[in-house]
């Protein structure tokens, strides 16, 4: 869990920096992946493993949403911050607003999972 986290802080210091120097593509992408790396660590912490990024839509929702350990908000952030990173990759389709949105969306779901987790960041 702490290895996860700790790369996902890597990846959102990244997304910073690439956003700083307009790398709004790179941004979105890092972003999302810190988001993953928590999200990772949250499922790590219930003794699963995930087999897809499909997987980190409907785990963290049943196992932390729906027993009111994160508000559904956090879930909603981590569908959008998946769709803006797929259009990021896949389709060349990014902005300076979704890069921003995602890595907002990627520093809320490291602090709640951080404190869903018992750690200190």
């Amino acid at each position: 869990m702490k290895k996860e986290l700790s790369v996902a802080r890597s990846d959102l210091l990244d997304a910073k920096a690439s956003y700083e120097n307009q790398r709004y593509k790179w941004s979105t992408i890092q972003a999302y992946y810190a988001m993953f790396h928590a999200a990772r660590a949250l499922i790590y912490s219930r003794g699963y493993r995930e087999k897809s990024h499909y997987c980190f839509s409907v785990a963290p929702r049943a196992l932390f949403i729906e027993e009111g350990k994160l508000d559904s908000q956090i879930g909603r952030d981590f569908l959008n911050a998946m769709s803006l990173r797929e259009a990021a990759d896949y389709e060349a389709q990014f902005s300076r607003e979704g890069a921003k949105a995602v890595i907002v969306s990627a520093e809320r779901f490291m602090e709640k999972a951080t404190a869903v987790l018992g750690l200190k960041e």
